[in-house]
């Protein structure tokens, strides 16, 4: 089982047909499976405090809090690539001839990709930190605790 999904562009170098590869990363099947084991305990614990919730609303909000606190992770993410220059150095010129380099096309692959990309992992990091603050938030009494 593939866990990981990217989108790939490909760049060519117009003078020596030298091929570049950038990736980014989507939504894949590690990212669900960490959404569930991260939001299975705050459905537990909502469950335990809370008898007047049914069990069905007490899963389907915590999850779709937890598919939020992903998209937020991304969308942190991208400011932290923004300070990564090595994938953006080598589009506009070739690194061996100082071609100019050409997008020529992107592609995405349903079946998934065996190996990982860095930012999967940051995406990831920066999930699990926004669990964690609110796991904390939620110990010293926030959120009406």
């Amino acid at each position: 089982m593939r866990l990981y999904q990217h989108i790939k562009a490909e760049y060519f170098c117009t003078e020596c047909k030298r091929g570049r590869t950038l990736i980014q990363p989507c939504i894949s099947r590690l990212d669900w499976i960490v959404l569930a084991c991260a939001g299975l305990p705050v459905a537990i614990v909502m469950l335990l405090r809370n008898e007047s919730l049914s069990w069905w609303y007490c899963i389907l909000a915590v999850y779709a809090g937890e598919l939020l606190a992903l998209y937020a992770a991304g969308f942190i993410s991208s400011f932290i690539f923004l300070f990564d220059l090595r994938e953006l150095r080598e589009i506009h010129k070739c690194s061996e001839c100082g071609g100019r380099m050409v997008l020529a096309g992107r592609h995405f692959d349903p079946a998934g990709d065996a190996d990982p990309h860095y930012s999967d992992f940051v995406i990831l990091g920066v999930f699990l930190l926004l669990n964690a603050a609110f796991w904390i938030i939620y110990a010293r009494g926030g959120f009406g605790a």
